[in-house]
């Protein structure tokens, strides 16, 4: 069941923000949750044929992503100084379908764990606006929320958070 869990890791792919997602998708993997993945991992094309990145496309990934699965894991990270004040709105843009889809029961038992950079919330209306800021005070205790300085400190929770989504698949057995 491990195995097969179907993880989707969602966030910002803005330079070395894609290389955080990389290794929190890494070290999922490395405790056994083989099927922890970014949109970019259900890409089929060639190479070559991702150069340019094709907007449409990649919004097809992203719904695919959210569609196969289960276990969500969102990465709410601050804009730094030279980083877009936008930064985050994909990612809140999926978190807002996600929700969608599990508010009207196209998508049920779905679990969600959300990893918010601390600052983040106290600039969040110029980044991602407070309908995204609204959505996470309304699911504060529905969700999980892990709050971070830096993605390495996200790891043994996120593992937790798998560990959970385990148990409570094994239990609807």
């Amino acid at each position: 069941m491990k195995r097969e869990l179907p993880i989707g890791i969602y966030g910002s792919f803005y330079r070395e923000r894609k290389n955080d997602l990389l290794r929190l998708k890494d070290a999922v993997r490395q405790y056994g949750y083989h099927n922890a993945c970014i949109s970019e991992d259900l890409d089929d094309r060639p190479q070559e044929a991702r150069d340019p990145p094709d907007p449409i496309y990649d919004r097809h990934l992203s719904v695919q992503l959210i569609d196969r699965s289960v276990a969500h894991i969102f990465v709410l990270a601050m804009p730094g100084d030279s980083e877009p004040a936008n930064l985050i709105q994909s990612v809140s843009m999926e978190l807002e379908r996600l929700t969608a889809l599990m508010d009207h029961g196209i998508k049920d038992h779905q679990e969600v764990m959300l990893l918010v950079q601390k600052g983040l919330m106290d600039c969040i209306a110029g980044s991602a606006g407070n309908v995204c800021k609204g959505l996470i005070a309304e699911k504060e205790y529905e969700w999980d929320i892990e709050y971070y300085t830096q993605i390495d400190t996200t790891f043994k929770p996120t593992i937790n958070f798998c560990y959970r989504c385990i148990e409570e698949r094994w239990d609807r057995l």
